[in-house]
């Protein structure tokens, strides 16, 4: 093992430890404000804000349990985990990875599934608990056959463990537990990959298709409603960039691993920086949502201001008036 690689692992356990503490409480944090922002508008809305916060916060969990490093191969896929999951063995390792790709598609599919429902409350006006129970349950369908598709991929990771070996001699592979699929240009193998490359880039296409949606009925909306169609595009301009910065993470990801594979280029140091990309929107994305929902940043303002002198109270979480409305149909 080279003193490069040495300095990276000491890196990364550095940097996931502050990435877990440092996402968490800003998503407690949010979970704080939304539970508490009495707000008519996202009474509704916060349940899939929740939904959102809850699997950012297992994907933040999982990932730190792994703190796996990505390295190329010709015929393996195979992550080197430096994390707590190594003491359980390199099984247990593939099993929060599966769970954790499974997780990062629900993540996607969650905040589709909050456009659809800002389309459909502005195009009719209410959604019923049925509906949406039907819709959560259709949301968390695609997330399930990927992870059915993972279990048909081959995983025998002492091929994977061998070709790491062989490719890559100087690595100090007893520091790790090594996981992936060993099968990569199987039908198992394929399908696994096609399933998870449909979740990541079919998601921000759906998000603008709906985006533009909603956006052409709140400009047919009522001008007396100026302040809550604001609202709602602001909401809307958020969900956009949370659902495109996975994407914007990934192609770098993809890129890489294509040369790598097929080009026989590696770097040590491109290996360390991949993972830890694809999980930063889930520190990003609590800071989002509170810019973008009004009512939530207009709380976490008061939270830092000072009461004016005089009052007789301040109120942090106060009922606004903001009602949920019809988009009249033209």
């Amino acid at each position: 093992m080279t003193t490069v690689e040495e300095y990276l692992m000491l890196g990364y356990r550095i940097y996931y430890y502050f990435y877990l503490g440092t996402s968490i409480t800003l998503q407690l944090f949010l979970l704080f404000i939304i539970i508490n922002t009495k707000t008519k508008l996202l009474v509704e809305m916060r349940i899939y804000l929740i939904n959102t916060l809850i699997l950012q916060m297992i994907i933040c969990s999982m990932a730190t349990c792994l703190q796996s490093r990505i390295v190329p191969n010709r015929n393996t896929v195979s992550l080197l985990c430096l994390g707590p999951c190594r003491y359980y063995g390199a099984q247990f390792c593939q099993h929060i990875f599966e769970l954790l790709q499974t997780a990062h598609i629900a993540c996607a599919t969650s905040l589709i599934l909050a456009f659809y429902y800002r389309y459909k409350l502005l195009k009719i006006g209410s959604v019923k608990k049925t509906t949406r129970y039907l819709h959560f349950s259709i949301s968390y369908i695609v997330p399930l056959l990927a992870l059915g598709c993972s279990q048909l991929a081959p995983s025998d990771l002492d091929v994977v463990k061998d070709e790491v070996i062989k490719l890559h001699p100087t690595y100090n592979v007893e520091q790790y537990a090594i996981i992936g699929y060993s099968g990569i240009y199987t039908a198992g193998g394929i399908l696994n990959q096609v399933m998870y490359a449909l979740a990541v880039y079919a998601s921000p296409i759906i998000a603008i298709v709906y985006r533009r949606k909603i956006l052409n009925l709140l400009n047919t909306s009522q001008a007396s409603k100026l302040e809550r169609i604001d609202q709602s595009k602001s909401m809307i301009r958020g969900l956009t960039i949370q659902t495109l910065i996975p994407i914007v993470a990934y192609i770098p990801i993809l890129t890489f691993y294509g040369i790598a594979t097929y080009a026989d280029f590696n770097s040590i140091i491109i290996e360390f920086i991949i993972s830890p990309t694809t999980i930063i929107y889930t520190m990003t994305d609590p800071i989002l949502t509170i810019y973008y929902v009004l009512p939530y940043r207009r709380v976490v303002k008061r939270l830092f201001s000072k009461p004016k002198t005089g009052s007789r109270r301040f109120s942090l979480f106060h009922s606004e008036t903001n009602t949920v409305f019809t988009v009249p149909h033209t």
